[in-house]
């Protein structure tokens, strides 16, 4: 028996389904980079500042304490408990607060908390107490950021979003190349000031360009 066509003007699970992403790729790509560039520069400055400080924390906690690379990984489990909370309460809390207050209230937290980082190397709990603080903060931004941008362009979600991870990659590339340079010319004081210089910069795009949508 011949099979049944679907009525005129009904259209397939599959037909339908594939159109968002027919829709997706027609999007110009010079129009996703001018759409999302802002939200992107974001990225970039978040994460150079970023590992500008955590590539030489183990530096810095042996330096300043003396510690061996197996008390510095232990360090790490005090790190990841931070990480963890940041993220479980930025699920929690970006609906309620708006995704970009949410992003800018990050920014800030983690600007103080690099602030307060080399105030705080007088003694090894004062100093854990600061990197977890700072991490933390930067998850939680990091974590936030994600439902902003990926509003930015909603029919070129997916190509932002692969946009957004390769700015986080440059961003891990660069500070490579500029935490040890900064590192040997001031200490984690040098670092943590480039850092903040960065983070600025962020919250200035972020609060004059960056929308919500």
């Amino acid at each position: 028996p011949r099979p049944r066509q679907a009525p005129r003007g009904h259209q397939s699970p599959v037909s339908s389904a594939a159109r968002p992403a027919a829709a997706t790729s027609g999007v110009p790509w010079r129009a996703i980079l001018r759409a999302s560039l802002p939200a992107l520069a974001v990225t970039l400055l978040l994460l150079l500042a970023m590992e500008n400080v955590f590539i030489v924390y183990g530096a810095w906690l042996e330096s300043e304490f003396g510690l061996a690379t197996a008390t510095i990984g232990a360090v790490s489990v005090v790190i990841s408990l931070a990480e963890m909370l940041a993220e479980g309460l930025s699920a929690g809390l970006v609906d309620r607060l708006g995704k970009r207050r949410a992003v800018l209230g990050g920014f800030v937290l983690l600007l103080l908390a690099l602030l307060l980082l080399p105030r705080l190397s007088g003694a090894l709990a004062t100093a854990l107490a600061g990197m977890a603080l700072f991490i933390f903060a930067f998850e939680f931004t990091v974590v936030s950021f994600v439902p902003l941008i990926s509003e930015v362009m909603p029919s070129a979600r997916g190509p932002v979003l692969a946009l957004n991870v390769a700015a986080m990659s440059v961003g891990r590339l660069v500070a490579t190349l500029t935490a040890p340079r900064l590192w040997a010319a001031g200490g984690l004081s040098a670092n943590a000031l480039a850092s903040g210089v960065m983070l600025a910069a962020g919250i200035l795009i972020l609060w004059r360009v960056v929308r919500e949508r």
